[in-house]
């Protein structure tokens, strides 16, 4: 009996198509353009696929031997990058509501070993009472803006606080970005060596250093001049002669 053939994709990889069409079709916006290309002969075809969803086009990484398995490589990429677009927008969405903040700026402090966070209120007397808070937290300050009652200052003094903690991550990650502008990992081998950038300035002095050693090292494990190596067996070999002739041998 002949077992019908199926395609080489895997059953969750086939429904991506699908999700980001429901995708398109729940939130009112076009449905997803697909183009492919043959980068291959007619007898070794190599497809590769690019989708245009909501304004942004992607393409896939690899190539495939048919047309349905590139549509579906690129509608998977598409579909996760769209997904954690979502994602970040609804975590930003989560620490801007104020009454989440204090919680939220406890359990950090909390889960790195921080002491927990002082809160300074006071009040300024005027047409109607409002508050202002300080906040302490690893020994930085950090001020809230003007609320109608106490607790709502403490919670707007977190969340200052919070934004202040993601912007300064930010950066480091923006600055981190610009000194590696080349990293990126080998997707279309499927491993997970990354290329890392040619190196500049202080790094290329390091890098020169480190060859240097690396050229050094011994059989022994010493590091130091070429010469090093050959001393060390003279030695060796002058003690064993001793050891000889002080036995006898």
């Amino acid at each position: 009996m002949e077992f019908p053939k199926f395609t080489s994709i895997p059953p969750a990889q086939v429904m991506y198509k699908n999700q980001l069409q429901e995708y398109t079709q729940k939130n009112v916006k076009q449905l997803p353009i697909y183009q492919t290309v043959n980068e291959g002969f007619p007898h070794a075809p190599k497809f590769r696929a690019k989708v245009l969803v909501d304004g942004s086009e992607y393409e896939s990484k690899s190539t495939y031997p048919t047309k349905k398995e590139a549509e579906q490589a690129v509608a998977k990429i598409a579909y996760e990058c769209i997904h954690n677009k979502i994602d970040a927008r609804d975590i930003s969405l989560i620490y801007k509501e104020p009454m989440l903040c204090k919680s939220i700026l406890y359990e950090f402090a909390v889960k790195t070993n921080l002491d927990r966070p002082i809160y300074n209120t006071r009040y300024t007397e005027g047409p109607s009472i409002v508050y202002i808070c300080h906040l302490v937290l690893g020994g930085k300050t950090y001020k809230g803006e003007l609320a109608g009652s106490k607790q709502m200052a403490k919670q707007v003094a977190a969340q200052a606080a919070i934004e202040s903690l993601l912007r300064m991550l930010y950066e480091i990650i923006m600055s981190k970005n610009k000194c590696h502008p080349s990293m990126q990992t080998r997707m279309d081998t499927g491993s997970s060596e990354k290329m890392l950038p040619k190196c500049s300035g202080n790094l290329q002095g390091q890098k020169a250093s480190i060859e240097r050693a690396v050229a050094c090292f011994n059989t022994d494990g010493i590091v130091g001049s070429s010469g090093s190596g050959p001393k060390r067996k003279t030695k060796t070999n002058n003690w064993e002669r001793n050891k000889m002739r002080r036995f006898g041998n």
